[in-house]
């Protein structure tokens, strides 16, 4: 699990294990985005708990993608310390992440995707990235 920005985490299947590291690290919101992944059940007053089934290839449903960037946009509007992660903390994370910054940011998503390699070198432009 790494830190991004004040209120965002990368991370991956294992990232949301332990809460009391959740805890340490001030994280009040778990978006899971892998479809074979489940999060750990959590008293929903600890953490928002949100999951949304990607797949790890571009076949996503246009709906589903975003449903996924407006639910992390919410979630960092609220001010919610929120940790992305989905099975490899590598592709779907990294490209949920990286859409919602350059909209909110009105950046260009490869510009993005260079800020958050300096920070977490595991994230790659996988499939999602058309």
């Amino acid at each position: 699990m790494k830190q991004l920005r004040d209120n965002l985490w990368i991370g991956n299947i294992d990232s949301p294990q332990n809460p009391e590291i959740l805890k340490q690290n001030g994280i009040t919101a778990i978006l899971n985005v892998a479809f074979n992944v489940t999060n750990p059940q959590y008293n929903p007053a600890d953490f928002r708990m949100v999951q949304i089934n990607l797949d790890d290839d571009s076949d996503n449903p246009f709906y589903l993608l975003r449903l996924t960037i407006d639910t992390l946009k919410i979630m960092w509007q609220e001010k919610e310390k929120v940790l992305v992660h989905c099975q490899l903390g590598k592709s779907r994370s990294t490209w949920v992440i990286c859409q919602t910054i350059a909209e909110l940011e009105k950046r260009e998503i490869d510009d993005v995707l260079k800020e958050i390699q300096e920070k977490y070198p595991e994230a790659i432009k996988g499939p999602l990235f058309i």
